[in-house]
């Protein structure tokens, strides 16, 4: 069990933040809000990510579990882009939130 806070997400390529940028603002909200169920923007050393904070304890049976969630949330969000659950990155200790949403 890892007793740190973590982030699960992808890093936002050139090309997924190009996606970003095409998706209907009120739709980009909806499914960033934050939270238990929605994704969330972040930077973890000078880097973009969207994904989803999974908490300070979280077990590999939790990420079986919010790994295909993100997929889900994301093949939603961009149905046109192709994501991969073995793309996603795990990222140990602090992470800042990205407010506004549209920040680059």
């Amino acid at each position: 069990m890892l007793q740190q806070p973590i982030f699960l997400g992808y890093l936002i390529s050139d090309a997924l933040s190009n996606a970003l940028q095409r998706v209907n603002p009120s739709l980009l909200q909806l499914f960033t809000q934050g939270g238990e169920e929605y994704l969330e923007f972040f930077h973890h050393q000078g880097q973009r990510y969207l994904g989803k904070s999974v908490g300070d304890h979280t077990d590999t049976a939790r990420l079986r579990l919010v790994a295909p969630h993100i997929l889900s949330l994301l093949q939603r969000l961009l149905p046109d882009y192709s994501f991969s659950i073995d793309s996603l990155l795990l990222l140990p200790g602090e992470v800042a939130m990205e407010t506004p949403l549209r920040k680059k």
